[in-house]
């Protein structure tokens, strides 16, 4: 007997209703929380050009020197940032997005997927985001109008989107697109409806 083989892609979405995704404020400013395959070095030469507040993982101690507008946060580097993999746990990182005037997610290598758990916690939470352009994003955060890419390396265009992102009205636009985008096509109900489906027809 001869196997049929296919292939399906499914949306690996954020849980909407999880009691983790309660937006608040805008207090930490522009939150950064990747951990790995990230360009902070471009990320905090544009920040130190626009002078915005800022919240930067820095897992990996890549910033020696950061401007005093930008907060890093790293396991050890003071009391309010506990040693890891506390500084990791999911509620912080997801507490911390939550009180983002905008999610920045800068890729040090575009050839790879990079910051997709950033990007669905911030389509659930509404936030805007700034991105890091690059193919292998499975998902069309930019057409929905979610997000402002930028090209690798570019800090001028980091410094743009930021002066851009100023605007609260647009902020808010953006951040609603993002969570109306998961609610339509991109969330984990889907992804179980599509899983499901999939198996009974084997």
């Amino acid at each position: 007997m001869r196997v049929r083989r296919r292939s399906i892609t499914l949306p690996w979405g954020p849980e909407l209703n999880s009691s983790l995704y309660e937006s608040k404020d805008e207090s930490l400013g522009i939150v950064s929380a990747g951990k790995s395959n990230r360009d902070l070095a471009t990320l905090v030469q544009g920040l130190a050009r626009s002078g915005d507040a800022a919240v930067v993982y820095d897992p990996a101690e890549l910033i020696s020197d950061p401007p005093s507008n930008v907060h890093l946060v790293r396991p050890g580097l003071s009391e309010e940032d506990p040693a890891s993999p506390g500084v990791y746990l999911a509620r912080k990182v997801i507490g911390d997005i939550a009180r983002a005037s905008v999610v920045a997610v800068p890729a040090l290598l575009p050839n790879r997927l990079t910051g997709l758990t950033e990007i669905n916690d911030a389509l659930a939470l509404g936030k805007p985001m700034i991105v890091t352009r690059s193919r292998f994003l499975p998902l069309a955060i930019e057409r929905s109008g979610a997000a402002i890419f930028v090209d690798p390396g570019d800090i001028d265009g980091w410094v743009s989107a930021l002066n851009l992102l100023r605007d609260e009205g647009l902020r808010r636009e953006m951040g609603q697109r993002g969570r109306e985008f998961a609610e339509k096509s991109w969330n984990y109900s889907l992804w179980g409806e599509g899983l499901r489906t999939f198996i009974e027809e084997i």
